[in-house]
């Protein structure tokens, strides 16, 4: 019974391959993690365990604007949303549906509440995410946020 044995070329080739293939892996793997930190850091969640708020919630948001608003489009109703960062800061204050001249006010005023919001939270880690809110002219310079 004679064993065969591969060539001692041979076992080199092979070697070699598999050291190329443990250590792409390995790169690859490495490479990927730091890839997804990266991407993890940049999403906004719209589902979270503890959604973004302003600080003293719709009342004192509502009390804010009031302090600044002027205008008169009493009876409509307008849903803005903003992108709240996990540093308490704010992006991205835009309105679904545009429906009277004052909806552009209120996007600056909002903008002014930059750094007031609480960030939103999953298995308490801050993270981005949408804050929703439906603002309601309700005549003589006042709105309500709900």
């Amino acid at each position: 019974m004679h064993l065969h044995l591969p060539k001692k070329e041979n076992i080199s080739c092979v070697a070699i391959a598999f050291m190329m293939f443990v250590s792409t892996n390995i790169y690859s793997q490495s490479s990927q993690k730091t890839t997804d930190t990266i991407q993890a850091d940049q999403i906004i969640f719209s589902i979270v365990e503890n959604g973004p708020f302003y600080q003293g919630g719709n009342i004192e948001l509502t009390d804010f604007l009031n302090s600044q608003f002027i205008g008169n489009c009493e009876g409509k109703k307008t849903y803005f949303q903003c992108t709240v960062l996990k540093d308490s800061s704010i992006s991205d204050v835009l309105y679904f549906n545009k429906e009277t001249e004052c909806d552009d006010q209120i996007i600056e005023l909002l903008k002014k509440t930059n750094g007031n919001w609480i960030a939103a939270s999953i298995k308490g880690r801050a993270v981005a995410c949408i804050a929703l809110m439906t603002v309601t002219y309700v005549g003589n310079n006042r709105v309500k946020v709900e």
